[in-house]
């Protein structure tokens, strides 16, 4: 699994890529009614899958991520948190904040 770019946007969407990781945050202990706002959310270009995923420490565990439905084209190349950072995170926060 790796996170590619989207195609004309700044945000990623996971991709099956043998060989390649997708660092992520793993979040516990969500009930369905903290799910159906992220379902809603992504919408139907996107569905949760089971996965396993590998915790570094403590091995494989089960997870769940938001995986293309085939409708969300994504550009080749591995998707950068940092590059991310410098280049989209100021727009993406005053676009928040109504700016």
């Amino acid at each position: 699994m790796s996170a590619a770019p989207v195609s004309g946007a700044s945000y990623p969407v996971l991709v099956p890529d043998p060989g390649y990781t997708a660092t992520g945050v793993l979040l516990r202990g969500l009930t369905p009614a903290d799910v159906r706002p992220l379902v809603a959310y992504e919408g139907p270009a996107y569905r949760l899958t089971d996965i396993t995923v590998l915790r570094i420490g403590t091995g494989p565990e089960e997870a769940q991520v938001f995986l293309p439905t085939g409708g969300v084209a994504h550009s080749s190349g591995v998707w950068s948190f940092e590059t991310w950072q410098k280049s989209h995170r100021a727009a993406w926060l005053a676009r928040l904040r109504g700016r």
